[in-house]
Formats: structure tokens, sequence, C-alpha cells
């Protein structure tokens, strides 16, 4: 099924046609614990789903643990569902995802995640999947792969089954984000149109999402953190949803890869560890010599990509982008240093050990253990 993406508040009769159309008679409801009804979704989905048989699953924590993800496949299980809608931010949506995959390949339920194969599995059937976001950035609904902790370590699970058939984005479902949720959610979507525009996989197309992407959210995220408007809400949730078919092509590199091990070992929100490395990890990809250079296509590529970055930003050159990140955190509210974030330093041997490879792998320039601890040691 062709994916289908709805903008805007006149999404409600087509979804009744799709159900309708679908046959769809039993719904596996994932959300989030009280941000389902913080957002107004749950009034609007209760009425929708009104003559409709509704199991909603929302218990798990941010950062999908894999003994959650077993609690939803026991609950998705217990009867017939004919559909999965997850309302909801990233979390949500890699929730669904993930009991979506699990539910199909049972198989690697008891398997090391890693033998998982990277382009995933096309299994022999699959339920009708709808993805509403609630936040403003993880651009999960438009990409084909979730993240999952198991043992404190990170997994993404891929497959092109996991992109939603239809995805809603109707801006009054961002109206009541929190501030510091928005923040969040907004600079990891930044830091998504940001690291697939390096990337080692990135292509015309997904450069072309990159900058549609950083030209709405560096217009609207500081308004859309700071106030509720609607105007500047909606570009920031079309930002996002670029950034994430950004990533979907060429996918997150170092940014992500470091900030895994502070979310899973200092609880540290994602968005705002991703933060912490935006600056560090532009001036390092900037300097590159022809000897660490990842990129197949060589340094001149890999430095024209990223002056191509400066210049959609108006900078010209890694030092001003460090002082724009300092500035644009400090808007947001935002920490910029792992002191404030209260990360002691006699953990760093335990952050490197745990750096995510898969991510690490689609950098431009090569990362060692003593380059990672020197960039961990400049954000105290």
């Amino acid at each position: 099924m062709k994916q289908k993406e709805i903008f805007g508040n006149r999404w409600m009769s087509y979804l009744e046609s799709f159900l309708s159309k679908e046959d769809i008679k039993r719904v596996f409801l994932v959300t989030g614990k009280t941000s389902y009804e913080i957002s107004g979704a749950k009034k609007i989905f209760d009425e929708l789903f009104n003559n409709l048989e509704v199991k909603r699953f929302y218990e798990f924590d941010t950062n999908p643990k894999f003994e959650d993800v077993k609690k939803g496949i026991h609950a998705f299980k217990s009867n017939n569902h004919d559909a999965i809608v997850a309302v909801g931010g990233g979390s949500v949506i890699d929730m669904a995802k993930l009991i979506l995959f699990f539910s199909m390949n049972p198989q690697f339920l008891k398997s090391d995640f890693s033998t998982i194969p990277k382009d995933g599995i096309n299994p022999t059937f699959k339920v009708p999947f709808i993805a509403v976001p609630t936040t403003m950035g993880s651009g999960s609904e438009a990409t084909h792969f979730a993240v999952v902790y198991k043992d404190k370590k990170k997994y993404s699970i891929a497959s092109q089954n996991l992109l939603p058939d239809l995805v809603v984005l109707d801006p009054c479902f961002v109206k009541t984000l929190p501030r510091y949720e928005s923040a969040c959610s907004g600079i990891d979507a930044f830091a998504h149109a940001l690291e697939s525009w390096w990337s080692v996989n990135s292509t015309t197309r997904s450069r072309s999402f990159s900058r549609k992407a950083i030209h709405l959210i560096t217009r609207n995220i500081i308004r859309a953190v700071n106030t509720n408007e609607i105007k500047y809400r909606s570009k920031m949730l079309l930002g996002a949803n670029l950034a994430g078919k950004a990533i979907n092509i060429a996918k997150t590199t170092a940014c992500h890869a470091l900030s895994y091990s502070l979310t899973s070992f200092f609880k540290i929100n994602h968005g705002q560890a991703v933060a912490l490395f935006l600056g560090p990890m532009l001036s390092y990809n900037w300097n590159l010599s022809r000897e660490e250079c990842v990129d197949k296509r060589g340094i001149y590529f890999v430095k024209r990509q990223i002056h191509s970055i400066l210049s959609t930003l108006k900078i010209d050159t890694p030092d001003e982008f460090n002082k724009y990140i300092f500035n644009l955190l400090r808007k947001l509210g935002l920490k910029s240093t792992l002191h404030e974030l209260n990360v002691p330093k006699h953990k760093l041997s335990l952050l490197v050990a745990n750096i995510n490879i898969e991510r690490l792998s689609n950098n431009p320039r090569r990362l060692s253990n003593l380059k990672i601890k020197r960039i961990l040691l400049s954000l105290f």
C-alpha cells in the first residue's frame, strides 16, 4: 500500500473512509500516557472510533524498551486486531512499529537483534498502520525504522513495511505540546536535517528534503517553542516530516550515535542529548583528511555539503556555526554542556564503550575512541 499523507484538519472524513474501505473493526491504539489527552487527540478519536472495538496500549516508557515491546505484542495478540493506530511522539510511533514488526516476525524475539537484516524483513502479512504525530520533531511517521533499547543498548529495526500506510499531520495536535518537549523534539528534527545532509548515504533527493527542512525549522523553531501559535508549530510539523524523509534515505550519523548512551545511562532527553553534538560534529567533519574520509565520494564532496549547509544557514564558518548552535540552545531553554546535565567526567569510558556503531558508520569522517573521548571532554 502506498503511503498517504494528509496535512491540516480535513483528514477525519478520509480516515473514516479508510477504515471502512479496509473493513477495520478492531483497532490496536498506541498512545502516550498523558499526551493523548493533553494534545486533544482523545476527544477526537473517541468519536471517530465510537463504533469500533479499541484496545489502547500506553504502558511503556519514553525510548522504547524491549520489555515493553513484549507487553505490547501480548496485548496486540490478545484479540484479532486488524489495524494499528499510533497517536503520539516518536516513542509512541516507534513502539507501534516494533509491535507490528515482531508480531509479523516472531522468529527474532529471542535473537540477538544485531542478526536482524539491516534492510529489514518483508513479512507475508501486514495490518494497516496509521500514524498521527503529536510532537514536532521525531519524523518517525516518515521512516521505515524504529529504535528499541535492550539491556541499555540501542538497536534500529528496519523494514519497508514499517512505513505507515496513512499519516495525519494536523497542527492542532502539537498546539499544546509543552515548551521543553517542543524544544527537544524541534532540535532533534534540526539534527535529522543536518546529519542526513552530511551522511555518507545522502542522495540528491535526501539533500533536497534536508534543505527544505532546515529552511522551515530554523525560521520557526524559536517562536514555535516559546509560543503556542499554530502558524509556527504548523511549519515545524512540516519541517520535522521533511527531515524524517531525509533520514529515511540517508540515516543519522555521529550526533545520534554519541547521544544514545547519554539517554540510556543518564536519562537525558533524546533531542537534548543529540543537540550537544551538532556544533562539535560539524567542525569535526569539516576538518577531515583524505585518510579519515569514509564517504566514497571524497573529501571535497563532503566539504561541499558542509559548505552548502552553512550557506543555507547564512553562516560563513564552522566556528560561527558553533556560536549559532550555542545561542539557539539558550533561546530554546536547552543545555549546551555535559556539566550542565550533571554527567560526571569519570563516566566517559562508559559512554565511549556504548557508542552506536551502526549510526557512527554513516558519518563522513572516521571517529576513533580517542577522538570520541576528546569530543566528549570538550563538552564539559
